[in-house]
């Protein structure tokens, strides 16, 4: 069953801005340039909205594009230009906590620390380490990948902080990050993946000769999912549970965690 989100209204922690020639604050229009200007945006934070009345405020900025954001500690952030190359977090702090149970859940499957102590996961796409430390609180290792030297730099100094020595971070892209593990013949128990929009359709035939037991495949878009899940299903996996989550409310965007187990015998 899909899992309903608490917080419908006001839930994102993170929007992304402009300003026109004219000096009108907003957000992009669909396949366009266009800034369309609002007055609240119904979705996002209280907190950010009052930034951007802030930001309104001050006339001599000349900030063509900028994200605000909160962090940790829920005071807001302003960092100008596009956010394509920054680190990804996902924008829904109430949700992310349904997000993180669930990939743990269908990761581990309820086993014993006993048993979990002496599994290899391997986590692709991991940013941050949103998933990676819930993840390695069961795991015997953990193999965290990235492309995102940023992301995982600020991983590695959450580590140190809390004395996390079962993960390894590896910044590279999700194929090279699995060749290495291939050709250092490290067994991978479970494989978690959290890749972009596009899916990960370049990486599913290295998936296949490193032949992980268990599959966790956290998407954000069901048409790049299903053309994966096909892939997969017809070379020795199965599906063995689906669980779409309401990520992103008020939005025709899902999110979904998906469990495969490799086959008897295969």
């Amino acid at each position: 069953p899909m899992i309903a989100s608490t917080h419908p209204w006001n839930y994102r922690n993170r929007i992304q801005l402009h300003r026109d020639l004219r000096g009108r604050i907003g957000f992009r229009a669909l396949n366009s340039n266009e800034v369309v200007p609002f007055e609240d945006c119904l979705i996002a934070d209280p907190k950010l909205n009052e930034a951007v009345h802030q930001v309104r405020r001050e006339p001599n900025r000349e900030d063509h594009s900028f994200e605000l954001s909160l962090d940790a500690r829920n005071k807001v952030c302003f960092t100008r230009g596009e956010s394509e190359d920054r680190a990804f977090s996902q924008v829904n702090p109430y949700m992310n906590r349904d997000l993180v149970n669930t990939v743990v859940q269908f990761s581990f499957g309820g086993a014993a620390g006993v048993f979990t102590q002496n599994w290899n996961l391997v986590e692709l796409y991991c940013g941050k380490g949103n998933l990676t430390f819930p993840l390695a609180r069961q795991a015997g290792k953990v193999i965290a990948i990235d492309e995102s030297r940023e992301a995982l730099k600020e991983a590695e100094n959450f580590a140190r902080k809390k004395n996390v020595d079962n993960i390894e971070f590896m910044a590279s892209a999700a194929e090279w990050g699995l060749k290495t593990v291939l050709r250092r013949g490290i067994p991978v128990d479970i494989l978690v993946l959290d890749p972009p929009r596009r899916g990960a359709k370049d990486i599913l035939d290295l998936i296949l000769v490193i032949k992980p037991r268990v599959i966790v495949y956290v998407s954000c878009d069901p048409s790049t999912l299903a053309r994966d899940l096909k892939f997969l299903v017809n070379r020795h996996y199965q599906v063995e549970v689906v669980r779409p989550l309401d990520m992103f409310p008020q939005t025709y965007h899902i999110e979904s965690v998906t469990k495969l187990v490799r086959k008897n015998g295969n």
